[in-house]
């Protein structure tokens, strides 16, 4: 019986280990900010005509310490998986780690296809199928 416990033990700390969040339950990124900079003052909601690209950036814990990798997961209006932006970083835990990555707009199938509307991004940390963070939503429009 003392094998069968073990496994379990270990299985459930790979799971905690792999939600995105820390062992005291703290969330390990802040919301996702997400700016452009052809229109840096823009909030939430950017024009595919006025911008070439749009930038995710998000601050992951002190708590979080070594190599790994964030996944940004971008959906479309409609809900579907458009693109996973993948950044390897090290984190130090002397202090918040700060995590970027471009999203290319203008030239692709943003503006040739008409995907305008509520889009989100989540992150994920590492190989997790949560979330570190709740979504954060914006918008693209003609």
């Amino acid at each position: 019986m003392l094998l069968p416990g073990i496994l379990m033990t270990l299985a459930a700390a790979q799971a905690a280990g792999a939600s995105g969040v820390v062992r005291d339950g703290a969330r390990v990124c802040t919301a996702v900010a997400i700016v452009s900079p052809d229109t840096p003052r823009a909030k939430g909601r950017f024009s595919a005509g006025t911008i070439l690209d749009l930038e995710f950036r998000t601050l992951v814990s002190r708590k979080v310490d070594g190599t790994h990798r964030l996944r940004f997961r971008v959906y479309t209006p409609k809900g579907h998986l458009y693109q996973e932006l993948s950044v390897p970083f090290v984190a130090n835990a002397a202090g918040r780690t700060l995590v970027a990555a471009r999203l290319p707009v203008g030239g692709t199938s943003i503006t040739t296809s008409s995907l305008y509307g509520k889009w989100r991004v989540e992150p994920h940390l590492d190989d997790s199928l949560k979330p570190c963070v709740a979504a954060t939503r914006f918008t693209i429009k003609k």
